[in-house]
């Protein structure tokens, strides 16, 4: 069907680089402690990538 599947740390990140969100790492880690299970390894990978890490 050439449907590209993205997930919801994808999404956070693609509004990050266009402004939509100051940080991408707060509202992981925000949508973390509601209960939804992100990987902690995966968000600071991404966070690293988007330059909000060192």
């Amino acid at each position: 069907m050439g449907l590209q599947v993205t997930g919801t740390l994808g999404i956070l990140a693609k509004a990050k680089v266009q402004g939509l969100i100051p940080s991408f790492s707060k509202a992981s880690f925000s949508m973390r402690e509601q209960g939804i299970y992100f990987s902690e390894g995966l968000i600071r990978r991404i966070s690293a990538r988007l330059g909000e890490l060192n």
